[in-house]
């Protein structure tokens, strides 16, 4: 996944790594069992909220 000036790389038997370009240098690790799934919950409720954004701009 990827939004402004971030990057989350995960893979579905492994951790979850956030990536910053605020902060190059630093590598977050999101915990699997307890933070991956609020995080990916957050981000798709942005999602959510972006595509209702430009849908409602295009009519």
């Amino acid at each position: 996944m990827e939004g402004d000036r971030w990057n989350l790389a995960a893979r579905t038997d492994a951790s979850a790594y956030l990536l910053s370009d605020v902060l190059p240098n630093m590598i977050v690790a999101v915990d699997r069992r307890l933070r991956l799934p609020a995080l990916l919950a957050g981000l798709g409720a942005i999602a959510e909220h972006r595509g209702a954004d430009s849908r409602s701009d295009a009519g």
